[in-house]
């Protein structure tokens, strides 16, 4: 009995530490073709027009000022958009289109007032990728599994950031940095088919909005009120908001220093920028997928 129960707990604690493997093969490869399209924007926009096309950096950082305040306001109706709808994906699929769109525009009108248009869709557009794949993702995998689901997907991600800056840096190398942006149309058609693959019939459009009860008059979404009634949830959000603050202009700000510094040179440098920095997050998003359930959690506010 001894030596049986000895190897139950053996066999708990082996079950506890095993990864646990959540397969979604489109999924993966949506978060990986989703890095990839948006690797062609962010930082390099400031690195393009800067140093090679000569833009002030004042005027540079008006557009880009503008672009990121329309995507911040967008990013609240645009969840609660997601969260009521039942065509989710084909949400994600005009996000893809209006990203296509403000990528064309960069290269063939970089001029003041295109280039800001062109910013600001593709600053509202990419606000679609994260929640969507998230709702998708909560609507296919229990909770049981959700959390590994999850690291998995930034995992995929982090892959994909990394892979778009390396063919980014190539393609700006062999070809020029206006390439950068031209192969974003490829890729997003990519993307698209890989969405479309996707088995929309198994997503529980429910369980998506988290919603568990399968009653609708007694389980009901709550307001966003009850949102900004929350105090954890409005510490998270604070939180958050100083990270970004703290770091998110300085990948951008390096890169552009170093693209002035050596001209021609920018987009190379923000690539490798962006593979040093994808590489730790890669690593940290597999481990915290599949330790965070067994580690377990704390409460933001005691």
């Amino acid at each position: 009995n001894g030596i049986h129960s000895l190897r139950e707990r053996g066999g708990r604690i082996r079950d506890r530490w095993k990864p646990r493997e959540v397969r979604a093969p489109s999924l993966d490869w949506l978060n990986f073709l989703i890095a990839d399209v948006r690797g062609g924007l962010g930082p390099y926009i400031v690195v393009f027009l800067v140093t090679e096309l000569g833009w002030t950096p004042s005027a540079t950082g008006f557009v880009t000022t503008i672009g990121g305040w329309l995507g911040l306001a967008a990013q609240a109706p645009i969840g609660a958009w997601l969260d009521r709808t039942n065509r989710k994906r084909v949400i994600l699929l005009d996000a893809f289109l209006g990203l296509t769109i403000g990528a064309i525009t960069i290269v063939w009108a970089p001029s003041f007032w295109p280039a800001m248009a062109a910013n600001g869709l593709m600053q509202i557009t990419s606000g679609v990728f994260e929640p969507a794949v998230a709702t998708l993702t909560v609507g296919l995998f229990a909770r049981s599994v959700l959390t590994a689901r999850m690291g998995r997907n930034a995992a995929w991600s982090r892959a994909g950031n990394i892979a778009a800056a390396i063919l980014s840096g190539f393609v700006a190398w062999l070809f020029s940095a206006r390439a950068v942006f031209l192969q974003v149309p490829l890729i997003a058609a990519a993307a698209a088919a890989v969405a479309m693959t996707i088995p929309y019939s198994k997503v529980d459009l429910r369980r998506a909005r988290g919603l568990a009860g399968a009653d609708a008059e007694k389980d009901r979404p709550a307001g966003v009120m009850s949102l900004l009634g929350s105090r954890a949830l409005m510490t998270f959000a604070a939180c958050s908001f100083l990270y970004e603050l703290a770091d998110a202009p300085l990948l951008t700000l390096v890169g552009q220093k170093l693209g002035s510094d050596r001209p021609g040179d920018g987009i190379l440098f923000t690539s490798a920028l962006i593979i040093a920095s994808q590489f730790g997050m890669l690593v940290s998003s597999v481990f915290v997928g599949r330790r965070a359930d067994t580690i377990g959690y704390r409460p933001l506010i005691c």
